[in-house]
């Protein structure tokens, strides 16, 4: 998982929130071919739980979590 590699403190900026956003749209549109294993379905919120984490963390001006869930 490539955006995984990204969630290093160092690393964090809006193109990482962007990422994990666009995860989570690609895996929602693998909805529309069946009903998705729970496993799935918890990367999607993680990633949108990510994605907002990152853009809410940079406009504070503060680091993001390092929680991984």
């Amino acid at each position: 998982y490539k955006v995984q590699s990204f969630t290093l403190p160092t690393l964090i900026c809006r193109k990482t929130g962007r990422m994990f956003l666009v995860a989570s749209h690609f895996l929602d549109v693998l909805k529309s071919f069946g009903p998705l294993p729970d496993d799935i379905e918890e990367k999607i919120k993680y990633a949108r739980w990510k994605a907002a984490d990152i853009v809410k963390a940079i406009n504070e001006g503060r680091q993001p979590s390092t929680q991984t869930s």
